[in-house]
């Protein structure tokens, strides 16, 4: 890969890859373009975006393969992900204290974390923020600077370091539709000063949100331009994890209010590269999907079937204004029988025939068996179709 110095016009400049592309690059990059935009692709495009490392690990040893094998050649996925650094603090691990059985560090939005080395997931101890009025002096720190692509970095929170982004880039740039991602206002407040601290605030203090969220928004969209400058990025995830199981975290309403402007100001200024941009959020969403559409999202991932959403509805209602990815049930169907798993497959691979719809779990968490997971992708490549001709 060859790279030259971008300046975007604001007296910053970064390194910008110069795409090649071959030819089966090219056709997962069409394939996946065509599914979000409803045109029916030449065969369903798959691929998971997010696995749990527990998971990998399992999954390497299961098969006896070598810890270089990645899960994404291994499978011939269509899409994955590669990020830069995208906390506001570049430094995002900085070990406070380290034990054979845990660590504490300060991780990237300044909150404290403890991750006990026996479970994959971190746990937040000391939030950044601890009063509202704090979030008018709270750090963005330059997002062009250069470390956040050349350097290893852990993803928002957690422990385990990456390769640099452009390190990524090299390995997958133009052999898989690639995204990259940034947050938008909301994942950054919990991330800062946590849910109930937010949720005080947006009774007692949502003029300081709604600033915040706009300041956020114009750090995030510097980051998304950054990386939509990049032709190995084919598309960009917003993080916003507005929903749980049985609802959304804060009422439609203060949403709108305080969020949505935010969100609008993101897509507005990002739309402009022609990439989708593809909404995340866990839960159940459903009573803002007007308001996504509304504010330029192109698609929504990961339409968690826990929170009891159906993609094949989805689709139908939706068709022409907004894809979706994922909706697989990894918690359910492809933690159980090969039954489970076929029934799952062929139910949802119907929405995505004619675009509008591909196939994914959410997370692939450590339920999943290896062999599982194996039928599962066997499964997903018989009901995916057959390559048109021409």
């Amino acid at each position: 890969m060859v790279y030259c110095w971008y300046d975007n016009g604001s007296s910053k400049r970064l390194k910008v890859g110069l795409m090649v592309l071959g030819n089966k690059g090219i056709k997962k990059i069409k394939r996946v373009m065509d599914s979000i935009y409803f045109k029916s692709p030449d065969v369903v495009p798959i691929g998971d975006i997010f696995f749990w490392t527990e998971f990998i690990e399992n999954w390497h040893n299961y098969f006896g393969l070598d810890g270089s094998v990645e899960i994404f050649d291994y499978y011939d996925h269509d899409l994955l992900l590669c990020s830069p650094n995208i906390d506001p603090y570049i430094d995002n691990v900085l070990e406070i204290e380290k034990t054979v059985k845990y660590v504490i560090y300060q991780g990237g939005f300044g909150s404290i974390l403890k991750l006990n080395f026996n479970q994959p997931i971190p746990n937040i101890i000391d939030y950044a923020v601890k009063d509202v009025r704090e979030l008018e002096h709270f750090i963005f720190q330059d997002p062009y600077d250069d470390r956040r692509y050349s350097s290893s970095f852990a993803f928002s929170d957690q422990y385990r370091k990456e390769p640099p982004f452009y390190e990524q880039l090299e390995k997958y740039g133009g052999n898989f539709f690639v995204l990259g991602n940034i947050c938008e206002a909301r994942e950054t407040i919990w991330r800062a000063m946590g849910m109930e601290n937010e949720f005080i605030a947006i009774r007692d203090n949502p003029e300081i949100l709604k600033r915040f969220a706009l300041r956020a928004a114009d750090f995030n969209i510097e980051l998304g331009k950054a990386q939509l400058e990049n032709e190995y990025i084919n598309g960009l995830i917003i993080y916003g994890d507005i929903g749980y199981k049985n609802g959304l975290f804060v009422s439609p309403r203060d949403w709108k209010t305080i969020y949505y402007p935010a969100l609008r100001k993101i897509c507005d200024c990002l739309k402009e590269y022609g990439k989708p941009l593809i909404y995340h959020t866990d839960g159940y969403y459903l009573e803002i999907m007007e308001d996504l559409i509304n504010a330029g999202i192109n698609a929504i991932h990961p339409n968690e079937a826990k929170a009891d959403i159906d993609v094949v509805d989805l689709v139908k209602k939706y068709r022409e204004k907004v894809a979706f990815f994922g909706n697989i049930d990894a918690a359910n169907a492809l933690s159980k029988d090969r039954n489970s798993i076929r029934h799952e497959v062929e139910y949802k691979i119907q929405a995505a025939i004619s675009g509008g719809y591909i196939p994914g779990g959410d997370d692939i968490p450590a339920s999943v068996t290896p062999l599982n997971y194996d039928y599962y992708m066997n499964i997903l490549k018989c009901c995916r179709g057959s390559p048109r001709k021409g």
